[in-house]
């Protein structure tokens, strides 16, 4: 049997610890407040979720997606479900500021996957809310088949979404 002393010391010392391996919020990392968890289309094998926090005035949208090849668009758009957003991809994309194509709210970029097909990483966009009137939460998320080129206005119609999910608060 430990003496008193022996177990304050013990608990001080796990309390130490707790405290030392991340049980406390970890400053530099923003706390997620939005997530889209991404479901596939046409037999595609993509699996995934993109999730979206504010860190120092700057939006970070952490990707953790598997199943990729390659290079693909990654967009939001105005929708608030998939088949919506789906049903015309040449139209609806994000953009409350009416910025012209390639600096719209709602021009992500393209993913670049590795070679195991996995894209996990962060990325940070100044143009991009999570709370307030233009808010992404409610909206909707797609990767595209191929990169965006970012020259067409109406966007690039051949090029169909191969995952889509809608951005719900978490």
């Amino acid at each position: 049997m430990k003496s008193p002393l022996m177990q304050t010391l013990t608990a001080c010392g796990l309390l130490s610890l707790t405290l030392l391996t991340g049980c406390v919020a970890n400053p530099s990392k923003p706390i997620p407040v939005a997530a889209a968890k991404l479901d596939a289309f046409d037999g595609n094998p993509i699996r995934g979720s993109v999730t979206f926090g504010e860190h120092q005035g700057m939006t970070r949208i952490f990707i953790d997606v598997t199943g990729l090849t390659g290079e693909h668009g990654f967009r939001i758009y105005d929708a608030a479900d998939c088949r919506t957003a789906m049903a015309d991809l040449s139209k609806g994309r994000f953009n409350p500021e009416d910025k012209p194509v390639g600096e719209r709210a709602g021009d992500l970029g393209n993913l670049r996957a590795d070679v195991y097909g996995t894209m996990r990483g962060a990325v940070f966009n100044k143009t991009l809310v999570v709370t307030g009137k233009n808010s992404v939460i409610g909206r909707t998320l797609v990767i595209t088949a191929r990169p965006d080129d970012y020259r067409n206005p109406t966007g690039n119609r051949n090029n169909p979404a191969i995952a889509c999910g809608q951005i719900l608060p978490i």
